[in-house]
């Protein structure tokens, strides 16, 4: 099951990145957002909303870290990846640089991962992911 994991994270990962890209590009930042994928290997948005019309940050985590194991639980699909637009420190040379990135948040039932990938914004706009350490 997990060379299928890796398999299913790799899928998600790519398509959150072009996402968020796109997100970036559009509007120069994002709220979170997430997607799931099923055993087909087909991709799928996932919503998350409250009362507000502009919720916070926290509070759409907080919703989907909730609502996706459950939506797991109904086989809806088998892995869902929660993707943040966040900042990441680096240690370069003693230094400690505060650097762009994406954090995305795998959940499945009894499964939780992180993986972070650092990001630099070109001059028109695209964002460029660099591939994690």
């Amino acid at each position: 099951m997990e060379s299928q994991n890796d398999e299913y994270e790799e899928l998600i990962c790519e398509e959150i990145k072009k996402l968020a890209a796109i997100f970036r590009k559009e509007a120069g930042e994002f709220y979170p957002f997430a997607i799931g994928i099923d055993t087909s290997k087909q991709i799928y948005s996932i919503a998350a909303s409250n009362e507000e019309e502009f919720p916070d940050s926290q509070t759409l985590i907080d919703i989907l870290e909730n609502n996706i194991p459950l939506d797991i639980i109904e086989g809806k699909y088998l892995l869902g990846g929660i993707c943040l637009d966040i900042f990441k420190y680096e240690n370069i040379d003693g230094i400690q640089v505060k650097k762009d990135a994406i954090e995305i948040r795998f959940i499945r039932e009894g499964y939780y991962k992180r993986k972070y990938y650092v990001y630099e914004l070109r001059s028109n706009g695209d964002a460029i992911f660099i591939k994690p350490k």
